[in-house]
């Protein structure tokens, strides 16, 4: 004999709360860092955008050092990083320091699946 699943109109409510619930709390987060918009040497700036954006804690270092650990191992995710008019943030933040930091971020989404980086060249 075969037991019969009895769908009624509560189960129906109840697993399409747990549902919504669940994808509700999977929710991508997008931080867009664009290189017109950040002040000139103020690379604690773009630091600020993504720990606030992404909602690292209090502990997180301002340094591209941290951004590569938080966004590695301490941050959950799904989230999308893009980075436009990148010409314009290594003249405001320096081509070295720019190059470390996409380097980081790269290093960081090899790492952790849920960490999507895009990058567009821009002026």
């Amino acid at each position: 004999m075969k037991a019969k699943l009895m769908v009624t109109p509560l189960w129906c409510f109840l697993l399409l709360s747990i549902s919504m619930q669940l994808s509700a709390s999977i929710t991508t987060r997008t931080v867009h860092i664009d290189g017109k918009k950040i002040k000139p040497k103020d690379r604690l700036a773009l630091h600020r955008k993504i720990s606030q954006e992404l909602e690292f804690s209090k502990y997180y270092g301002n340094s591209l050092e941290n951004l590569q650990d938080f966004l590695s191992t301490d941050f959950r995710g799904p989230s999308v990083i893009k980075v436009s008019n990148l010409q314009t943030l290594k003249f405001r933040l320096g081509t070295n320091y720019v190059e470390q930091f996409i380097e980081a971020l790269r290093v960081a989404s090899k790492e952790n699946q849920k960490v999507i980086i895009l990058i567009e060249q821009g002026t």
